[in-house]
């Protein structure tokens, strides 16, 4: 953990400069090395899966060679889309009903149809109506 720990370039730029927690999570071995597999993330009020990293020491004690398996993976926060959804719903909603239920104002003059110049219909096989 401690080389974990000192060595966080590993980790990219997103998380080489935050202060980490890391939580052993496995170990074995085969002839050569013990691997070493630990969770980190970031500290504080983090929020999802952690990330997985293996390091490899051999039997004499030295970092063999170190890789992430996984980064921390933050928990989507769903209800912030659905709650903007929401308030856009309700909104067109509320406007709906005002435009339907209002009402003209007293003394709002009410404008009347334009009526043609022509007195006369018009007769498609007399060609345009008033001209």
């Amino acid at each position: 953990m401690r080389h974990a720990r000192e060595n966080t370039d590993l980790y990219g730029r997103r998380y080489r400069n935050r202060e980490l927690v890391w939580d052993f999570t496995s170990a074995e071995s085969d002839e050569d090395y013990y691997h070493i597999n630990l969770t980190f993330r970031p500290a504080g009020g983090f929020h999802g899966e952690p990330g997985v990293d293996r390091i490899s020491i051999d039997k004499v004690g030295q970092v063999g060679f170190r890789q992430v398996i996984s980064e921390p993976v933050p928990k989507r926060r769903w209800w912030i889309p659905a709650a903007g959804v929401g308030v856009v719903v309700v909104a067109a909603i509320v406007g709906a009903i005002v435009l339907l239920t209002s009402e003209p104002q007293p003394g709002q003059a009410v404008v009347p149809p334009a009526s043609s110049p022509c007195n006369r219909p018009h007769r498609p096989w007399s060609g345009p109506g008033c001209l």
